[in-house]
């Protein structure tokens, strides 16, 4: 099955977009988010309700003018395709600028009497303090790439870029390049019964990254209650 289908190899493109995907978006949403919780300037709350309001959009309005952007600078079937367009997220930044406004202003104040710098405040009290929040930013966005199929299907055209899902749907259905109507059209039937065929190689990202028993949610950042010690146990 391994060698019929080519899933080593669409797992390692699927591993590598997702990755890819995931730092870029990490990259730009958490100074993004920062700018808008802790720093102040002309037309910042409109920029953010812009920003928000990109989640109302349908992912599905952007497809074309984005197909024939790429086209047109020729970066089809190519991993920038497949990562760049999915960077931006508004969802990402939404939630972390919800956390940083939450972060004490004192310890940002004592940071600055050391002689930290912005750069230095969100590197070395911000981020620190932002582990649970940022990792579930990760892990949507990760599960998120992982599971995109209608993108992967439209940019790609060959094996070299093409994705687990989109590999697994174009060879039960038949190849993108022969049978594209074929398979946009049986994507609620056929792709389907073939993306069960292949839940078990699709399942691994979400199953590592399924929180345990350790508690990773937003938990206060002041003292905790007098008689009484925070204690944070993983099993």
């Amino acid at each position: 099955m391994l060698d019929k289908f080519r899933l080593v190899a669409w797992g390692v493109n699927s591993i590598v977009v997702a990755a890819g995907a995931t730092l870029v978006g990490l990259a730009v949403s958490i100074p993004a988010a920062y700018a808008f919780a802790k720093m102040r300037f002309r037309g910042q709350q409109w920029l953010f309700l812009l920003i928000l309001s990109t989640i109302l959009v349908p992912v599905h309005i952007t497809i074309v003018p984005l197909f024939l952007g790429l086209a047109k600078l020729k970066l089809t079937d190519t991993y920038f395709s497949l990562i760049m367009p999915t960077v931006a997220n508004g969802f990402g930044v939404f939630l972390l600028r919800q956390f940083f406004q939450g972060i004490p202003k004192e310890l940002e104040e004592a940071a600055v009497l050391d002689g930290a710098s912005r750069l230095g405040i969100l590197l070395r009290v911000v981020l620190p303090l932002s582990r649970p929040p940022i990792m579930a930013v990760a892990i949507f966005l990760f599960i998120q790439s992982w599971n995109d199929f209608m993108w992967p299907l439209i940019v790609t055209n060959t094996d070299a870029t093409r994705t687990l899902p989109v590999g697994l749907a174009s060879s039960l259905a038949g190849t993108v390049s022969g049978g594209g109507d074929r398979l946009l059209r049986d994507e609620y039937g056929r792709v389907g019964a073939g993306h069960g065929a292949g839940a078990p190689h699709l399942c691994p990202p979400a199953t590592v990254l399924r929180p345990g028993d350790c508690p990773h949610g937003a938990q206060g950042v002041g003292p905790p209650p007098a008689g009484r010690r925070r204690v944070t146990r993983c099993r």
